[in-house]
This record gives C-alpha cells, structure tokens and sequence, in this order.
C-alpha cells in the first residue's frame, strides 16, 4: 500500500503541498482508510522494512483521522461493544445466500481480513486468523480457527482509541476458547505519553516509558508485545477475553 501511494505519476512533495484533505471525495477518503487499514502500512512494519518511509505513513495515518473526524455526524456513527485495557495514564446477504450471518452494522468503522462479509456460513464456521482492524484506531488478530456465526459485531467488539472490548456484557461471553474469547494480538495505535513531544530526543526516557507500559500491560494480565513512544504503537496478547 505504501508503495502505490509512493509510485504517483507527479512528484510527491509537490502533491503533498497542494493537499486540502476538506476537498477530498468521499471515494478518495475510503480510499485512504482501507489503504492505512492494511497491516502492511501498520507503523510497526513501516519501520522494520522502510524506517525512511515511517514520518509518511504517520502522516497518512493522521490525514484518515482527520477525514474520519470531520465527516458529517451521519456517516460517523457506527462501532459498538470483552476486555477493556486501558490506564488512568449484517451485512447483507443475496438471497441465494441466505445464512446466520454475524451482524454488522452499516456503517460500522470496522474492517475484516479476511472478509467475513463475502463468506458462506460454512466458512464463518471457521475463519483462520481473523483480524478486526479499526482504522487509525487498532485491531485484534483472533488467532487459529473462529467460528463467527453467532457473534454480534455490533455489540461484542468495540475499538477505540485507548481502549480494547470485547463482550463487555457478562452474561453474552461465551466459554473460553469459544466465539471471540481466545488468544488473540491486540495492536493500538495513538497511544501517546502524557510528555509528548518532551520524549523525541531522549532515548533513555522512551525506554522508561515503555517499561511503565509493559509493567501495565502484565498487570492486566496481558503478555507485552512492543510499544513505541514515536508512533503510538502499542501490541500485546492475550491468552482470552
């Protein structure tokens, strides 16, 4: 994804100085989000593989924000709600087709890979890898088989900035190992240190930071992935909901 957006026809400074996001099409803002929904253009991956390319894909990331942010109110509404980790710090179906779909909302934010709005139930029954990404905002990878047909995306899975549900009500939260209550990756992104921009040259202090976040994260029963105080970028597992 990087890599299109890279190889434009014009020069890439001179498009990027004559950008006006507020003009943007509503093709070209989808455009954008399911381009920085893609793993590939996670800054995790940017880093390891095009370290140069990082500050771009940061800005891309912050334009789809902004895009998701001034859209009409109508167009935003979507997302609804197992865990919740933070610190104070249906589609629809031809009729050929029919089946007990997960039900998903319209307009929802959510993004699946894989597409779970093109699969047969039998193949909702079991899903490998399942990840449910919100763009600009984080994802979840349920790792190994899930079957999917009795979740409610609508009220089962919640992203956000700064915070990860899934099954907030107890009653709704199947047996472990079951529906979306397994192993799964949790990646979050826009999750600054309060000093902000006090912690771009001091390595030391970005060290410290993320050891308070890894201290947090195992104090929430989670198994600390990676953070970085420069992307916002924070990753780590869980064994269930």
């Amino acid at each position: 994804a990087l890599r299109r957006m890279l190889l434009l026809p014009a020069p890439l400074l001179e498009q990027l100085r004559t950008l006006s996001l507020p003009s943007l099409t509503d093709a070209q803002q989808a455009r954008l989000r399911k381009a920085v929904a893609q793993p590939e253009f996670s800054e995790e991956r940017v880093k390891s593989e095009a370290p140069a390319a990082l500050p771009f894909a940061v800005f891309c990331r912050a334009c789809s924000k902004y895009c998701s942010i001034t859209q009409p109110r109508a167009q935003r509404q979507g997302s609804a709600p197992l865990m919740m980790l933070t610190d104070s710090t249906s589609g629809l179906r031809p009729a050929s087709r029919q089946r007990s779909a997960p039900r998903i909302r319209a307009g929802e934010h959510l993004e699946f890979s894989p597409d779970i709005r093109q699969m047969s139930e039998a193949e909702l029954a079991a899903v490998e890898e399942l990840t449910v990404l919100r763009a600009d905002v984080g994802s979840i990878t349920f790792h190994g088989v899930t079957d999917v047909r009795t979740v409610n995306f609508d009220t089962d899975v919640r992203l956000e900035v700064g915070e990860v549900l899934v099954y907030p009500n107890a009653g709704s939260k199947p047996a472990e190992g079951e529906g979306l209550n397994k192993m799964a990756t949790v990646t979050m992104y826009q999750c600054w240190p309060p000093q902000g921009s006090d912690l771009a040259n001091d390595p030391e202090a970005q060290e410290r930071y993320r050891d308070k976040i890894r201290q947090m994260t195992q104090k929430k029963h989670a198994h600390f992935v990676d953070y970085d105080c420069m992307t916002g970028m924070w990753k780590f597992r869980v064994n269930h909901f």
